[in-house]
């Protein structure tokens, strides 16, 4: 992984929430703008990115994932705080009622017998550790998503481009779950990529159809997961309540926009939509959910 654009966490939400939707899903080259780029060598392979009232937080990849950045408005790093239990691979970082939670939950050999979220208070960097399990064995991960109602969301890395997605076998929020657990998960679904054109990823994989990151806007009307190449947002469906809405329910129909290859979170589009027509044959297809 190289350097990243770094349009994330509260950038994330407003690109989001200023998605157009509609039953069609649409797909299409958009225009995009950097909010800011870190320069810090701390952070020269940025995992996870997001936002608590306007405060922009940061974590690097695996070996620098002991730290977490707190990033000004030009991102240049503030202060650090030291994560408060000895990570393992940190992928993605979100943040939920006033808390960050850090997603442990990479495993590029898929040999750990359990996953975890650290939760961490943004001002002291206290916090605890809280281990999932899965219900099929290991799997490679980088994406976290946090529902409304707080139920966290896993959605899996794999090279046959079909993400498992998993959340708390009893649906429990992340308020619920037992420290430091582990907390058995079940899987509800798949989330299957088709290949795109979009260049950038890894060399000898196909970058466009490995899930690496996550985002739920800030009042909770869209989701989003991206890949290397493509970000792709779905939308609460009209008449569902904020905090019943779920990933589950929600990962069709998608909007799925390319990205700029050198950015490995999202990228703010200055059109407000992915698209102004209909999807096309020739536009990338969209992901697929299917329900367990």
């Amino acid at each position: 992984m190289g350097p990243r654009l770094v349009v994330g966490g509260a950038v994330a939400a407003a690109v989001a929430a200023t998605i157009a939707f509609s039953g069609t899903a649409f797909a299409s080259p958009i225009d995009t703008e950097t909010y800011c780029r870190p320069t810090d060598p701390g952070l020269d392979e940025l995992s996870g990115l997001t936002s608590i009232d306007g405060v922009l937080y940061a974590i690097g990849d695996s070996g620098a994932d002991d730290r977490v950045a707190v990033f000004g408005a030009d991102c240049a790093v503030q202060r650090w705080i030291d994560v408060p239990v000895d990570p393992y691979d940190v992928e993605d970082l979100t943040s939920y009622d006033g808390s960050l939670w850090l997603a442990d939950i990479g495993d590029n050999q898929m040999s750990r017998d359990t996953v975890a979220l650290t939760r961490m208070d943004p001002a002291s960097g206290a916090g605890e550790l809280y281990r999932l399990t899965y219900p099929d064995g290991a799997h490679d991960a980088e994406t976290i998503l946090i529902e409304p109602g707080g139920r966290p969301v896993i959605v899996t890395k794999e090279l046959s481009g079909v993400s498992g997605v998993y959340v708390p076998a009893d649906d429990q929020s992340v308020a619920d779950l037992t420290s430091p657990g582990p907390t058995p998960m079940r899987k509800v679904g798949d989330l299957a990529f088709t290949a795109t054109d979009t260049v950038g990823g890894p060399p000898f994989v196909v970058g466009s159809t490995l899930a690496t990151g996550g985002a739920v806007s800030a009042d909770g009307t869209v989701a989003a997961v991206r890949t290397y190449t493509d970000a792709t947002f779905s939308a609460r469906r009209t008449g569902t309540s904020r905090r019943h809405w779920s990933i589950r329910q929600r990962l069709a129909p998608w909007c799925r926009c390319p990205i700029s290859r050198r950015a490995r979170h999202w990228s703010s589009p200055t059109t407000g939509h992915c698209s102004s027509h209909p999807r096309q044959d020739s536009d990338p297809p969209r992901p697929r959910f299917r329900p367990s």
